[in-house]
């Protein structure tokens, strides 16, 4: 570490070859030393800054190519794979790291710094609508108001199925057979505890597949049905400036969403269905 000697000179003492002396108002002069030559890296050793910002660069056009060919696969997909959104987020959030690393050595800084600060809120704020406050499909939603994720292009489970089987759980007493179809795994899930048959006139609990409606017509079944998964392909060709800043804040789909219906029966076992 440098001191200052007696007589105002400032020295290193580490570098005993270079010499500053206190330049005019207090600011330093120093002689010149030749530059030093860079060594190349090698395996093992750890890399100087000089070497890191290269590495660093080269690095930031590999994002940035992989970004382009992840938008160009995805505009080439179509609407109909737009789950395929989450592939490109590796590549944008690196792109954007090493963005933020530049405009963090501009003299704009300071200024910068608040609009990155908002974008940060914003995703924040997304990611706690997309987690917890929509965390899975409402089929009970009226159809001007449906609220569906991108991701949600296979069918999802609603929030009224485990409502239901719980409800139909607690009608029945603990050794009560079910008949549940294979395409409907998630129900055999929540009845797990009751016993499966394929017999529909022996068990005590038997459920049916119902019909998939688009529009407004899905998620209005009969009264002995519900709706139980539901899916989206978001028409992008009817996506407008407006509609996408009203789905960014609020999640609502602008366009049509299916709903498949379920019925779940409970009978007395030896009984037909009524």
């Amino acid at each position: 570490m440098p001191f200052r000697e007696p007589g105002g000179e400032q020295v290193l003492k580490d570098r005993p070859q270079l010499k500053v002396i206190e330049g005019p108002a207090g600011y330093p002069a120093c002689h010149h030393e030749p530059a030093m030559r860079v060594p190349a890296h090698r395996p093992g050793r750890p890399l100087l800054p000089g070497q890191a910002g290269r590495v660093g660069d080269r690095f930031a056009v590999w994002s940035l190519v992989w970004a382009i060919v992840s938008l160009a696969m995805f505009a080439a997909v179509g609407d109909n794979s737009s789950d395929a959104i989450v592939a490109i987020v590796l590549p944008l959030a690196l792109l954007g790291a090493f963005a933020v690393d530049w405009m963090h050595r501009v003299e704009r800084w300071n200024s910068i710094r608040y609009a990155i600060a908002a974008a940060i809120a914003l995703t924040l704020y997304v990611q706690v609508v997309t987690n917890y406050v929509y965390p899975a499909p409402d089929a009970t939603e009226a159809p001007w108001r449906r609220h569906a994720l991108l991701f949600w292009s296979e069918p999802v489970t609603s929030i009224q199925t485990p409502r239901q089987c719980e409800r139909v759980r607690s009608m029945v007493p603990a050794s009560a057979s079910a008949m549940i179809p294979d395409d409907a795994p998630q129900v055999q899930w929540y009845l797990r505890d009751l016993t499966l048959i394929d017999s529909s006139a022996e068990a005590s609990i038997v459920v049916n597949i119902g019909e998939t409606a688009r529009g407004a017509s899905a998620g209005n079944p009969d009264a002995t049905e519900f709706g139980f998964e539901e899916w989206w392909a978001p028409n992008f060709h009817t996506l407008t400036v407006g509609r996408a800043l009203a789905y960014f804040f609020t999640q609502r789909a602008w366009s049509d969403v299916e709903i498949r219906a379920l019925e779940m029966t409970i009978q007395k076992p030896g009984n037909t269905k009524p």
